[in-house]
């Protein structure tokens, strides 16, 4: 291509362009017609070359030739890319997105280490001294107005899915979310999954009835699955290993903070079925046991209410086995 400046060929300099543009220090930008060939060098490391046919753009991760690698149409990489600039936002998207970044084309690298994203991962740890707050990834969206329609339209910041096919894996354990706390030392407190459910200033229904407003829902669905081996619970909590504790420790703990005014109960059961036992006891059974069965009854010394299809009702408890 010719311009007042000289026949640059093919391939040429920002500079060389008659309408060109200078750009200050040793950052370069050469246009042509195709890839840049193994024999066109690069002056600098970040010099950019723009493929104006194909809509490619290359940069260069050395000096000299064979050092391009290729963004294709400006929306693919085809090489690893380093961002090694502090910035406020390292990646920033704007206007309409459909899918931010998206693995789903890719082969992902199976291993307990490998992940799409990483901060730290599963064998290394990421250490930090914190000087504030530390939330590492975040996500906080407001629903501001109904969609008009009819339907079950659910807002949510996360979805996580973990399947296994009809194929038979007697090796595998599906987990979908895998959270872990580890307390090494003397800490304010810690929870290995916090989540708190809560009501403005003004009156709250639900369409349904019978719809839930709850902080934590654990649910199993059996369709027409028989489970002929292994625990079903729709909730599990275990305590296990050989440490003490001389404070409290339970494995179930229901709390009303002192002031509450609107629970009816701590802990409701509900069967629709109707012949369902509301609980099941199992342990070594004996003197000094936590179950003992025999027949001379004990001294009663108190009760507590419970409620019964919503009237109250007592339980004695007693003093001695």
């Amino acid at each position: 291509m010719t311009s007042a400046y000289g026949d640059m060929g093919t391939k040429q300099g920002i500079r060389g362009l008659e309408n060109g543009v200078a750009i200050g220090g040793k950052f370069r930008v050469f246009t042509g017609d195709g890839t840049p060939s193994a024999t066109f060098s690069a002056k600098e490391i970040g010099d950019l070359y723009l493929d104006y046919t194909n809509a490619v753009l290359y940069i260069a991760g050395a000096t000299g030739t064979g050092s391009w690698t290729a963004y294709a149409g400006l929306s693919s990489l085809t090489g690893p890319t380093t961002l090694t600039a502090s910035a406020a936002a390292g990646l920033l998207f704007s206007g309409t997105i459909t899918k931010g970044i998206d693995f789903s084309g890719g082969t992902f690298t199976q291993g307990a280490a490998n992940a799409c994203m990483a901060y730290g991962d599963i064998n290394t740890t990421k250490n930090l001294t914190p000087t504030d707050s530390i939330v590492s990834f975040q996500c906080n969206i407001t629903s501001v107005a109904d969609s008009g329609t009819s339907g079950d339209q659910t807002i949510g910041a996360t979805y996580f899915r973990t399947a296994c096919s009809t194929a038979h894996q007697p090796n595998h354990q599906l987990a979908t979310c895998m959270v872990r706390v580890k307390v090494a030392k003397n800490i304010w407190d810690a929870y290995g999954v916090q989540s708190h459910l809560s009501f403005g200033t003004v009156t709250v229904e639900t369409t349904g009835a019978y719809a839930h407003l709850t902080a934590i829902s654990g649910k199993v669905t059996f369709d027409t699955t028989t489970v002929t081996k292994g625990w079903v619970t729709a909730g599990l909590f275990i305590i296990e290993g050989a440490g003490t504790c001389s404070q409290r420790c339970h494995g179930v703990s229901i709390v009303e903070e002192a002031g509450s005014t609107g629970a009816q109960s701590l802990l409701h059961l509900n069967t629709d079925v109707g012949t369902t036992p509301y609980l099941s006891l199992a342990g070594a059974d004996g003197t000094g046991k936590s179950i003992y069965t025999h027949t001379a009854p004990p001294t009663i010394t108190g009760t507590f209410m419970i409620l019964v299809n919503g009237a109250a009702r007592y339980i004695p408890f007693a003093s001695a086995e």
